[in-house]
């Protein structure tokens, strides 16, 4: 593709060189760069990619995208103000803007997200879709299943992946984005249908350093990105029940479907039992209400069905199917994963890793 190309919607401060070149290929790690390539310096938790722009022009980088710095030597330079921002649109000029091309639900929060993306994949994969999903446990289409190495992969390699997965014939993406995605731009360029909001609690404070920050980059999920989508039919899902919901999509000005055990959400639920075994409740709809049973055990979990159940609903997949999907996700891998075992006794592995989620878990086996 030709440079100019792939930099259209890219704000540059300078450009010297050929805009005319054919770029090969784009890289954010100087070691992953070869002959032809575009080489995006972008600065990361540990390491600045700045550094290794010698690195990358003498592995074949054509081109270099820069924040700062000195104009590579007989290569095109090009300097921006922010190479995240670049460097994720760059990605999706490359691919061709795959997420316009499926629809693509985010889920955000402090905990739930998996166990939410695992029940919505349930609903539509009952509901005849082809689904792909980006989260922590790992990435997966078709019949690909990949380690995931961050909950929200890096701009370049999500681009990749959403181009691989259209390609498959997948029709729904539905995407984990974790606080450090937002706040690192990761999902910068993602043209979202959905956004899904669980729940609120401290967490990766050793990265945001205040609560502030950590619920301003939730936050960006709905107030920039599924507000800046280019989709017609968005809308916002949250827990009605957490005392951030609301703030989560203040002034955003679009569709929002409220979940919440409390009779004033659009979709919540009565009847509720809970055991060691699962759980049973009514759930109630602005299509009807309906019983459901699961194998998910504790009332954290039942908040988990609801918002997959909410986001179905304004997808508007039949409540029979919903019901369908729930019932047929038999659990998650590290979340409250019973052990079987030969002294009668109770083990449980889960991924519980806040204060918040290991009260939880602890109050469901209670």
């Amino acid at each position: 593709m030709e440079l100019r190309r792939l930099l259209e919607g890219i704000e540059i401060k300078k450009l010297s060189g050929d805009p005319l070149q054919e770029i090969k290929g784009i890289a954010y790690h100087s070691k992953r760069v070869e002959e032809g390539f575009l080489f995006v310096a972008i600065r990361g938790l540990e390491f600045d990619g700045h550094q290794f722009t010698e690195e990358a022009v003498e592995r074949g980088a054509k081109a270099v995208l820069l924040e700062e710095g000195r104009e590579a030597p007989d290569r095109t330079t090009i300097f921006v103000p922010n190479s995240r921002h670049a460097l994720a649109k760059v990605a999706s000029n490359f691919f061709r803007d795959p997420s316009s091309e499926v629809s693509l639900a985010g889920i955000t929060g402090t905990n739930g997200k998996t166990t939410t993306a695992y029940l919505l994949e349930s609903i539509l994969k009952k509901a005849g879709c082809s689904v792909g999903v980006i989260g922590t446990i790992n990435y997966r289409y078709g019949q690909k299943v990949i380690s995931a190495s961050n909950t929200t992969p890096e701009s370049l390699d999500l681009q990749r992946m959403l181009r691989e997965m259209v390609n498959e014939g997948v029709s729904h993406v539905i995407m984990e984005v974790s606080s450090h995605g937002l706040d690192l731009d990761r999902v910068w360029g993602c043209q979202f249908d959905h956004a899904i909001f669980t729940n609120f609690t401290s967490d990766h404070l050793d990265y945001h350093k205040t609560l502030e920050h950590y619920f301003r980059s939730k936050r960006r999920l709905f107030a920039e990105f599924l507000r800046q989508s280019n989709k017609p039919r968005r809308f916002a899902v949250i827990n009605s029940d957490d005392p951030q919901g609301e703030e989560m999509v203040k002034g955003i000005d679009l569709p929002v479907i409220r979940y919440g055990i409390g009779r004033s959400s659009d979709v919540a639920a009565d009847q509720m039992v809970f055991t060691f075994d699962g759980l049973s409740c009514r759930l109630k709809t602005p299509r009807g209400d309906c019983s459901v049973r699961s194998t998910l055990v504790g009332r954290y979990n039942l908040y988990n069905i609801l918002a997959a159940a909410a986001t179905a609903i304004g997808m508007d997949i039949p409540l029979k199917t919903i019901k369908d999907g729930v019932e047929a996700l038999g659990g998650v891998s590290g979340r409250f994963e019973k052990v079987d075992n030969r002294e009668g006794i109770h083990v449980i592995v889960d991924y519980a890793h806040t204060h918040d989620a290991l009260e939880r878990v602890l109050l469901g086996i209670r």
